[in-house]
């Protein structure tokens, strides 16, 4: 793949990121004067991992670090939200770790135009000062998903379709990348 093609498709996936951001902000906002919404978990959890492996695949290691961390969180509001106080300060806690991942998808996009490798132009100290306490007190507050919540996550006993989900997470992909490739055969 030409250098060209490579960047645009960089570029490309860090617009996108930023869209799924909305989609975590929308499900966060005022999280601590309502019910957790399981729907709009089930999107947190889809935007988190589409960032999460999307940018480990680009290249873009820190912000792929970032989103798996919040996405652990995100399992853990899933699968234990009957058990969770979700008062204003995890909500805010959440809602910093999504300012975590935009301002990591600016430092990227910043440094693909500026011509440097995101993974050369890494800025240690604020990911040692800033968004790593945010996410360590997440996972204080938090925890690990346990191994079991794999399956709670995907339950039919919690009206989960496993076949709905898998098509809505993972084909919509494959036929973008599809349509892609129809559109320039010369693509890989």
């Amino acid at each position: 793949m030409s250098q060209d093609k490579e960047f645009a498709i960089k570029l490309q996936f860090l617009d996108e990121a930023q869209d799924y951001l909305s989609t975590l902000e929308s499900s966060l906002i005022g999280l601590s004067s309502r019910r957790i919404d399981r729907e709009q978990v089930d999107g947190a959890l889809r935007a988190a991992h589409f960032i999460k492996g999307g940018s480990g695949m680009m290249g873009f290691g820190v912000l792929s670090q970032l989103a798996h961390r919040l996405e652990d969180s995100f399992k853990v509001l899933k699968t234990q939200h009957q058990s969770l106080d979700i008062e204003a300060e995890l909500e805010g806690l959440l809602l910093a770790g999504v300012d975590c991942l935009r301002r990591e998808i600016g430092s990227d996009r910043h440094a693909l135009l500026q011509g440097i490798d995101p993974q050369e132009a890494i800025d240690t100290l604020w990911l040692e000062t800033e968004a790593n306490p945010i996410f360590d007190r997440l996972y204080e507050r938090l925890g690990d998903p346990q191994a079991d919540d794999a399956a709670s996550i995907l339950s039919p006993e919690e009206g989960q379709d496993v076949i709905a989900l898998l098509f809505e997470s993972e084909v919509e992909g494959c036929l973008q990348r599809l349509e892609s490739v129809l559109a320039d055969p010369n693509l890989p």
